[in-house]
């Protein structure tokens, strides 16, 4: 059961632009940070330290695959939570900025594999239609 103070806080947590945005990406897939910080154009400092509010509020979880932590939504045990996650999920499906991040991931997803491209070097991915 959800006190007022909690729900207070679960609302806090989804006013920032940037959690939206994480959120909306990792509906779609598991994915590391340096993906996110790829598909969002962030810093990875912004990004880890946005993440970290999200794990505290046990929205996303994190596991290790190999060297890279990947991170994704946290199934909700609470039907507060996962109600409100649900109706996020749909706003974001018709907002423009969320529908560009999308459209981002997979341009991202389709000019490397997952993580090895991704992650290697500069953590960036190359458009090989780009000179």
């Amino acid at each position: 059961m959800f006190f007022m103070r909690e729900i207070a806080e679960l609302f806090n947590l989804l006013s920032d632009q940037t959690r939206l945005r994480i959120l909306n990406l990792l509906f779609q897939r598991p994915l590391c940070v340096c993906e996110l910080e790829e598909v969002l154009q962030m810093s990875q400092s912004r990004i880890s330290h946005q993440l970290k509010l999200l794990r505290a509020a046990n929205l996303v979880i994190d596991e290790r695959d190999r060297q890279w932590i990947i991170y994704r939504i946290q199934p909700q045990t609470e039907h507060f939570s996962q109600l409100i996650l649900d109706i996020l999920r749909q706003w974001l499906e018709q907002n423009e900025i969320a529908k560009s991040d999308l459209a981002r991931l997979q341009e991202c997803m389709v000019c490397g594999s997952r993580r090895t491209t991704v992650c290697n070097g500069n953590r960036k991915i190359q458009n090989p239609n780009v000179k």
